[in-house]
C-alpha cells in the first residue's frame, strides 16, 4: 500500500470523525441541561475545537493527496474538509468582526 493511498483514506477518516463531532456536539446542545452555563460552553467550545482542528488536519491531508488517482474516499474527504473548514473559518471571522464593533 503506497503512503498516498494512505493519505486518502486517512482524509477521509478525518473527514467521517469531523462530521462524528458536529453530531455530537449538536446532540450535546440539545440534551445537556446545565445550571451553570459556563461548564455548558466549556464543553461546547471543546467540542467545536476539536472538530476544527480535526477538520483543518483532514483538509491538509486531503490537499497532500490531491494527485492520487480519483476516488469516491478521496473526492468526498476534500469536499467535507474544505466546507466545514470554510463555514468555521466564516464563523471565526463574523464573530471577530462583532467584537470589533464593540471595540470601536
Amino acid at each position: 500500500m503506497s503512503s498516498t493511498k494512505l493519505t486518502s483514506n486517512s482524509a477521509f477518516k478525518y473527514a467521517i470523525l469531523t462530521i462524528a463531532f458536529i453530531i455530537v456536539f449538536i446532540f450535546a446542545d440539545l440534551v445537556l441541561d446545565v445550571e451553570d452555563a459556563g461548564l455548558k460552553s466549556i464543553i461546547l467550545g471543546f467540542l467545536i475545537l476539536a472538530g476544527t482542528f480535526i477538520a483543518v488536519i483532514g483538509l491538509v491531508k486531503s490537499i497532500i493527496g490531491i494527485r492520487e488517482p480519483n476516488s469516491i474516499k478521496k473526492i468526498t474527504a476534500l469536499i467535507i474538509n474544505s466546507v466545514i473548514t470554510i463555514l468555521l473559518g466564516l464563523l471565526l471571522l463574523s464573530t471577530s468582526i462583532e467584537v470589533l464593533k464593540y471595540l470601536m
